[in-house]
């Protein structure tokens, strides 16, 4: 996606990386987003890693983790929704990469049905991505107002 804007110089947006040729500057929008995935990401092993805790922790961990981890971004894009689907995906996309580590392993290792390993990888993928987005999304909406 590119974008050129003309006002006081101009602006050139590619993937996320502004150049501004005014003030010579360059700033990657989307590290916040990834500060705030960290905090998540961190807040879920931590909940499925305290016995007892974890029978709970597991499968809310995602909207806890996207609950205080989008207080970490801060001014991504003027829109909330937007805001929370991108550290949706950031987030949903550190599980797959887990979850796909552990996917191989378990192929290689056991003889588990590949269609049932892929299969689990994938939900967890989108379980994370939908859960935690709908966390940020009602962090954002509660510190509203």
């Amino acid at each position: 996606m590119l974008k050129l804007l003309k006002q006081d110089g101009y602006q050139v947006y590619l993937a996320g990386l502004n150049i501004y040729n005014g003030c010579h500057t360059l700033t990657f929008e989307g590290v916040s987003v990834v500060k705030g995935a960290l905090v998540g990401f961190g807040i879920m092993i931590v909940l499925a890693l305290i016995p007892i805790v974890h029978f709970i922790g597991i499968p809310f961990g995602p909207f806890i983790g996207g609950y205080f981890g989008i207080s970490s971004v801060d001014g991504y894009t003027e829109s909330r929704f937007k805001r929370a689907l991108a550290f949706g995906g950031m987030l949903g996309a550190m599980i797959f990469v887990v979850a796909a580590i552990v996917g191989v392993a378990v192929t290689a290792i056991t003889t588990a049905n590949v269609l049932l390993v892929w299969g689990l990888v994938a939900f967890f993928t989108l379980y994370t991505m939908s859960m935690s987005a709908l966390g940020a999304m009602y962090a954002q909406l509660r510190s509203s107002g």
